[in-house]
């Protein structure tokens, strides 16, 4: 009776994990094809500011829009290195609370990408 018990509560835990990688793969099937389209209207932003509106004085938020899309691209990957770097910290080494200059740098970065997003729309 404990042999049956442990291969129906094997089978329950193998339906439950095949449901749940379905439900994950429903979930996260969009990211691809909407990173890609991301990234496109990103290139045509910067195309568009930097090639083709340069010399439209109404364009010159877009300049700035554009400018600061580049930067948070290139810069948020590396957003903990650097701030390892500059701040010489190490979660392994200095232990999970971080200090007050690095909790700051953090709310700065994360402030900084609020206003981005608020100042695109």
């Amino acid at each position: 009776e404990n042999l049956e018990s442990d291969e129906n509560r094997g089978s329950m835990i193998e339906i439950l994990t095949r449901r749940l990688r379905c439900l994950f793969s429903t979930i996260t099937w969009p990211i691809v094809p909407l990173g890609t389209l991301v990234s496109i209207c990103l290139l045509w932003v910067l195309y568009s500011a930097f090639v083709v509106d340069v010399k439209l004085s109404c364009s010159h938020p877009l300049h700035a829009y554009a400018l600061a899309s580049l930067c948070f691209l290139i810069y948020a990957p590396y957003h903990a290195q650097i701030r390892s770097f500059i701040f010489r910290y190490s979660r392994e080494r200095d232990g999970p609370i971080r200090p007050t200059r690095v909790r700051l740098y953090d709310q700065l970065f994360h402030t900084l990408c609020i206003l981005y997003v608020y100042g695109g729309v």
